[in-house]
């Protein structure tokens, strides 16, 4: 939304990794594609879902990468 004046308000800080939330118009793509990661992409090669233990640290690192693609973007 482009406004007829210029903001040169600070912007608030960039959450940390820890303390973010998935935008309200992302939370669609962002079950996507933990979803495509976590489950679509192993049973289409292994044919299986991951044990326990490995499919939560694959949600913890998949959680990351995507913090850093929306960070980098500007989406948050």
């Amino acid at each position: 939304m482009h406004y007829e004046v210029e903001d040169y308000r600070k912007k608030p800080p960039t959450p940390s990794w820890i303390d973010w939330q998935v935008p309200k118009d992302k939370g669609l793509d962002y079950i996507g594609r933990l979803a495509f990661w976590t489950v679509l992409i192993p049973v289409v090669l292994f044919g299986y879902i991951l044990a326990p233990l490995p499919f939560f640290i694959q949600l913890v690192l998949l959680d990351f990468f995507i913090y850093l693609q929306y960070k980098n973007r500007g989406d948050i």
